[in-house]
């Protein structure tokens, strides 16, 4: 869903100038990640810094080049690091810095997606390097050229405003120097210039300078100590984890260690570094699963952390020079080769999804016209959206749980990336609608839509076509002009660490189907009816459950539970007839027996105990 909103939106900057979303259907589809700014306008929440490369791109190469911006941005970015790293130390660490980040499985990962994260690593590492040359040997293009890079990557993601505090430290050292005071003005006036776009975002989109995406969602109040004390462990575990495996304690050793003998590299790097590890640490969305989702906020300071580690190794190990580098360039392909181990199952389900997507399109593309109306479930439509100016509908807006799921925002005041206002007019429009009545709104609006002589399609897999025909009830017919599939990789279970990661490739089917009124005696075979006839039996028994379990909360589930103790009871009932069927009638009452304990006398033809 957020890569979605960058590409999305550089491309309506690419056609139409513009950022905005305007929709006169207040069904239509409308992604997740988008603020309602006004009725009927939306706009994505990120600020514009990479839906504008995404824009540059798509005018020079067209739709297909929107997705090299990142992979650019990630290969200048290790020689961006190369650069830095030996600014700050020497050749060989900037060799190995490169080779570090150039095989870290997560800039790899979001160098082959969407998202800003590559970007902002890219245009931090350019900036951070100017401007410690420029406190170096000073020169105003460095200046402005450290100033501009610097204040772009803001314009990326916004958290790294904080870049300012290692710009400040190195206007403190340089401010005696010879025209110190020419070239720091040369330095604001570039990061301003660059600046200039998003403040005309958040004023065009938002109203006002002060006001982003991210506040109308409530996200901006998203830090605080309280999601801090939950998330410290999870930071560092993180980063030692699927963040800098094997580096990142001695990046942070490395801070202390150049504290005692270099103070400027160690506090141009902290100031790097430190705060955005404690920044992001205090923030409330931090999943607790495995995977990218809560290192990536982390992924601009890896080049501050990974030169911090080198720096460790220069100064700590006790040998020659050429010694040094031999033992340090041997923990590095160390590190490379884990992290090309561990990148390959990352990078292989991203690719999964990107050849998934590629397909999708090439289908929507060449089958459909310009002006199709196109149902899917949002999260497919969050990339076709991409594709053209078709008109979109999610089949969530009909469905009554996906709408009470995106109604618990309204439940608090805590932060949430979903916006409470679009919430409240899904609230007003739909929240009061029950699963029939969502029915009825859907068949009128496709009936419409029909009526207007307008293309309708359908993207689904197998269980989402049964679903539709349940809804539909027989009205239309479902022609698959388009099919594809969808591979994914299920990794082995208890494989050898020297093992392939993939156990075996998981396929499931989609199509592309246009719908057709159908007519009074649709041609259908025995089997194909009979299947027609058990969807819309299932679908009805659907929202039978659905409407149960509204209106008696949890009765359907201690129903259930009930069933299935009655069930269990049958069961052992049969059991046991089973088991005393098979006892011998002789054997069920067996004749006394003298024993021991229990003598028994026979007298006068009677059996007397003694």
């Amino acid at each position: 869903m957020d890569e979605s909103g960058y590409v999305v939106s550089g491309r309506r900057l690419a056609v139409a100038g513009d950022l905005a979303q305007r929709t006169s259907d207040p069904f239509e589809f409308v992604s997740g990640n988008s603020v309602e700014t006004e009725p009927g306008v939306y706009y994505a929440k990120y600020p514009i810094g990479y839906p504008a490369l995404v824009a540059v791109a798509y005018k020079l190469g067209g739709p297909a080049a929107t997705f090299l911006v990142n992979p650019i941005l990630a290969t200048l970015a290790v020689f961006g690091i190369f650069l830095f790293a030996r600014a700050l130390l020497d050749d060989m660490a900037g060799v190995f810095a490169a080779i570090l980040l150039a095989t870290n499985p997560l800039h790899d990962y979001f160098g082959l997606s969407s998202l800003s994260h590559t970007g902002s690593l890219c245009f931090a590492v350019w900036g951070m390097y100017f401007v410690w040359e420029w406190s170096q040997r000073g020169g105003w293009w460095r200046a402005l050229l450290g100033g501009a890079l610097a204040a772009y990557a803001v314009s990326v993601r916004y958290t790294e405003a904080l870049l300012v505090l290692p710009v400040l430290a190195t206007i403190v050292w340089r401010w005696r120097r010879p025209h110190c005071g020419r070239e720091v003005l040369i330095m604001l006036v570039a990061g301003v210039v660059a600046l200039l776009p998003l403040l005309m975002q958040h004023v065009v989109a938002y109203g006002s300078i002060f006001t982003s995406g991210y506040s109308l969602c409530g996200e901006a109040t998203g830090f605080g100590w309280q999601w801090f004390k939950d998330n410290w462990n999870l930071m560092l575990t993180r980063m030692d984890d699927n963040g800098l495996l094997l580096l990142f304690p001695l990046g942070l050793v490395g801070l202390l260690y150049l504290g005692t003998r270099d103070r400027r590299r160690a506090v141009f790097l902290a100031l790097w570094a430190v705060p955005s590890l404690l920044l992001y640490s205090a923030y409330y969305w931090a999943p607790r699963g495995e995977g990218p989702g809560y290192v990536r906020f982390f992924v601009s300071v890896f080049p501050p952390l990974i030169v911090s580690a080198l720096a460790l190794f220069e100064g700590a190990l006790a040998a020659t020079p050429r010694r040094r580098s031999v033992l340090t360039g041997a923990y590095v392909l160390l590190v490379a080769a884990v992290n090309l181990h561990d990148g390959r199952e990352l990078l292989a389900k991203q690719m999964e999804r990107l050849v998934f997507n590629r397909q999708t399109s090439v289908a929507v593309m060449s089958a459909l016209p310009t002006n199709a109306v196109i149902y899917a479930n949002a999260g497919l439509l969050n990339y076709v959206e991409f594709l053209g100016d078709y008109r979109l509908y999610a089949q969530e807006t009909y469905d009554r749980g996906a709408i009470a799921r995106s109604l618990d925002v309204l439940k608090d005041d805590e932060p949430h990336p979903f916006q409470r206002q679009k919430a409240q007019r899904i609230a007003n429009l739909l929240g009061p609608k029950n699963d029939s009545q969502l029915l009825a709104l859907e068949r009128a609006r496709l009936a419409q839509q029909v009526a207007d002589g307008r293309t309708i399609a359908l993207i689904a897999n197998e269980d989402g076509l049964r679903r539709w025909r349940g809804r539909l009830a027989g009205q239309y017919q479902f022609e698959p002009v388009a099919d594809w599939s969808e591979l994914r990789s299920r990794p082995a279970r208890n494989r050898k660490y020297y093992e392939p990661a993939p156990e075996e490739l998981l396929s499931a089917a989609w199509a592309l189907y246009v719908l057709r009124p159908r007519g009074p005696e649709p041609d259908l075979s025995e089997m194909a009816a009979l299947e027609e006839k058990l969807d819309v039996t299932r679908e009805s028994i659907r929202q039978m459950r659905a409407e149960y379990d509204e209106r008696y909360p949890g009765a359907q589930q201690q129903w259930a539970q009930i069933a299935a103790l009655e069930r269990d009871s049958r069961e052992m009932n049969n059991q046991l007839r089973q088991l005393k069927s098979k006892i011998r009638p002789a054997a069920r009452h067996p004749k006394p027996q003298a024993s021991a304990q229990h003598p028994v006398a026979v007298a006068a033809g009677k059996g007397v105990p003694q």
